[in-house]
């Protein structure tokens, strides 16, 4: 189970790859001081999702993936 985010630093969206994710899992974006930005479901054998990051003010925002199996988590740089 692996996840990648690009690009990174961004200046507008970034994709969230997934690869072996066998059921569905929890994507949370976070800022540095905790806060959920947004939470969406990726879906069991999804393998991209794109993430909303044009009207983020610039910093450092960390993407959860939860599932029963696992927790990853990606730091991404807003420009």
């Amino acid at each position: 189970f692996t996840v990648v985010t690009y690009p990174n630093p961004t200046t507008a969206n970034a994709t969230l790859s997934v690869q072996g994710l066998t059921m569905d899992a929890r994507v949370i974006v976070v800022d540095i001081n905790g806060r959920v930005i947004s939470e969406d479901v990726l879906k069991a054998g999804t393998e991209t999702m794109e993430i909303n990051s044009e009207n983020l003010p610039s910093g450092v925002y960390y993407i959860r993936v939860i599932s029963d199996e696992t927790n990853k988590t990606q730091q991404l740089i807003k420009k």
